[in-house]
């Protein structure tokens, strides 16, 4: 059929989620476990290093 194009894809990507197709979702809780993540490998640092340094 002469005349028809395919739907565009940011029109399709704004209706599935409501975002604009160079905007991603913000996940919420990312910094907030990583900082726990975080805290726990340096407690086990401290902790190796504390009886470590007691031998």
């Amino acid at each position: 059929m002469k005349g028809t194009t395919a739907p565009e894809t940011t029109t399709s990507q704004e209706q599935h989620d409501g975002l604009p197709a160079d905007q991603e979702p913000v996940v919420t809780g990312t910094l907030f476990l990583t900082m726990i993540f975080l805290m726990m490998i340096f407690g086990f640092w401290a902790l190796m290093y504390m009886t470590l340094l007691d031998r």
